[in-house]
């Protein structure tokens, strides 16, 4: 084990969220955790998972082929909407596909702070 004595500095590090792994898809008592997948206007696809809505952009038909049939890049990209901090539990999306609502679980980082609802632009992801 190596100890390091007198570092004072925090290293210069900027952590990027580049991509998010995971679903929830099973039912939460009292809550249709399965229906929450759905599409926005300009076809990308809404979920969440953990306190994260994430949309995720298929940009394959953009990219072409390469020989042998594999693309050149990675086809998907994701933008997130991060104003939760704590458990998405169900979402809605608003008829033309614009605006999503979000709702969270009772906050665990602080039991005065009630669930709430966020309301937010696809697009933007604000």
């Amino acid at each position: 084990m190596v100890v390091v004595v007198g570092w004072t500095q925090v290293p210069k590090i900027d952590i990027e969220l580049e991509w998010i792994f995971g679903y929830r898809a099973q039912d939460v008592p009292g809550c249709r955790a399965h229906d929450n997948m759905r599409y926005s206007a300009s076809g990308d696809i809404i979920y969440h998972s953990a306190a994260v809505g994430i949309v995720l952009n298929d940009k394959s038909d953009d990219l072409g082929e390469q020989e042998g049939g594999g693309h050149q890049n990675n086809p998907y990209s994701q933008r997130f909407f991060r104003e939760h901090d704590d458990d998405i539990l169900c979402m809605a999306i608003d008829p033309k596909g614009r605006y999503v609502a979000t709702g969270q679980t009772q906050s665990s980082k602080s039991r005065k702070m009630k669930p709430n609802v966020k309301i937010w632009d696809a697009e933007s992801c604000r």
